[in-house]
């Protein structure tokens, strides 16, 4: 009897096809800088000393 040979049938694998998925990219959002506040140092007005004016006492009447 002649050897049944099986003919195998030709597999045409499907191809796959990859579907690219759609890359929504994140929006940057900047954060909003705040700029710190510019405290202005108290200037302390340094007094200027009062100096007294020397009071020349006058001199006692001189009594003859």
């Amino acid at each position: 009897p002649e050897p049944t040979i099986p003919t195998p049938e030709p597999q045409t694998p499907e191809p796959t096809i990859p579907t690219p998925e759609p890359q929504t990219p994140e929006p940057t959002i900047p954060e909003p800088t705040t700029p710190e506040p510019t405290i202005p140092e108290p200037t302390i007005p340094t007094p200027e000393p009062t100096i007294p004016e020397p009071t020349t006492p006058e001199p006692p009447p001189i009594s003859t």
